[in-house]
């Protein structure tokens, strides 16, 4: 494999990484939300997860 390969594969292992804990930090957001009586924000961030 060569080197410019490699990168590409640990930028991209980076980036679902980076992607996966938005997708987890929205949820957690909107459950918040929810708890706290905003429901129409709720709704936003999960559309946005």
């Amino acid at each position: 494999m060569s080197v410019k390969n490699a990168m590409t594969i640990e930028f991209l292992k980076s980036a679902y990484g980076g992607e996966s804990m938005a997708h987890m930090r929205y949820l957690s957001w909107a459950d918040k939300a929810d708890r706290e009586g905003f429901p129409k924000t709720a709704r936003l961030l999960r559309a946005v997860a």
